[in-house]
């Protein structure tokens, strides 16, 4: 039946169209590095994270749960800020330095680590209040036999000088606390560094010290 005369046309529907919401740019995957990005002062920088990773202070943290990314920085001199951590994106970075000394590098992974692990603490001093501090005594602890460190100042540097000491130690100096090398290990091969143990040592088997990887320290001013 045809519509009367004069009579007003229905408007053609539309069938509209739903529009996706936009995907947000994400973090891109860390690229794969070659295991010489990792090595700093001697030390494969990523085996010794995974080790740390282990640690029982870090048992119930987002540690054991997720790989941090982590990248090395390569400096000309040695910088203020050694080292960082973002909790937020669970990533690190490590700044590498002429002079640099085992003892060094591996202060500021810890150190950046415990930041992961602990994060923003809801206390008067939020980055390296108490519960900071006493996580990273605990830490160093567990890791490299550290103790008795003053904790007062969260400046890099106490620590480190502390664990040169005991990698430096003289064999025969203290039984309970050397710092054991293999035959292999003096011919540049992996460290062996304090074994597992009733008191929390650790073995430092992701270690590798080769013969020219411990530069005479830069004077600090």
């Amino acid at each position: 039946m045809a519509a009367p005369t004069g009579a007003a046309t229905p408007p053609r529907l539309r069938r509209s169209r739903r529009r996706e919401p936009e995907a947000k740019p994400g973090r891109k995957p860390p690229p794969k590095r070659p295991p010489a990005y990792f090595v700093v002062a001697g030390i494969r920088l990523d085996q010794e994270l995974d080790r740390l990773r282990g640690l029982p202070v870090f048992a119930d943290g987002p540690l054991v749960k997720r790989r941090p990314e982590l990248k090395v920085r390569r400096a000309s001199k040695r910088p203020n800020r050694v080292g960082f951590a973002v909790p937020t994106e669970h990533r690190l970075q490590v700044t590498a330095y002429p002079g640099i000394r085992p003892g060094d590098v591996l202060e500021t992974l810890l150190h950046e680590l415990v930041h992961l692990h602990v994060g923003r603490a809801r206390e008067a001093h939020a980055w390296h209040g108490r519960t900071f501090k006493a996580t990273l005594a605990r830490a160093m602890e567990e890791a490299y036999g550290v103790s008795g460190v003053p904790t007062r100042s969260t400046l890099h540097g106490a620590y480190a000088e502390a664990i040169e000491r005991l990698r430096t130690r003289p064999q025969n100096a203290s039984p309970a606390r050397s710092w054991p090398c293999s035959e292999r290990s003096r011919s540049s091969s992996p460290t062996s560094w304090p074994a597992a143990s009733s008191g929390g040592w650790l073995s430092l088997v992701a270690l590798w010290v080769t013969k020219d990887s411990h530069p005479r320290p830069t004077p600090r001013g």
